[in-house]
């Protein structure tokens, strides 16, 4: 079984991400390349601050 990043697809084969599935692989699990995971946990680390400055510019 192989594991494929949900967001850019790339495939992780003995250790490292690769950019294109092996042909042979049918059984896939799917999780996050560390780029993917970093980007994903920097932008929803970001949404509770944004969605706080947004709320506080809402007129009352």
């Amino acid at each position: 079984m192989r594991t494929v990043c949900c967001v850019c697809r790339k495939v992780k084969y003995k250790g490292d991400w690769l950019e294109q599935m092996l042909e042979s692989e049918v059984r896939v699990s799917h999780g996050f390349c560390p780029e993917c995971f970093d980007k994903t946990m920097a932008q929803t680390n970001a949404w509770p601050s944004e969605r706080a400055a947004r709320q506080a510019l809402k007129p009352s």
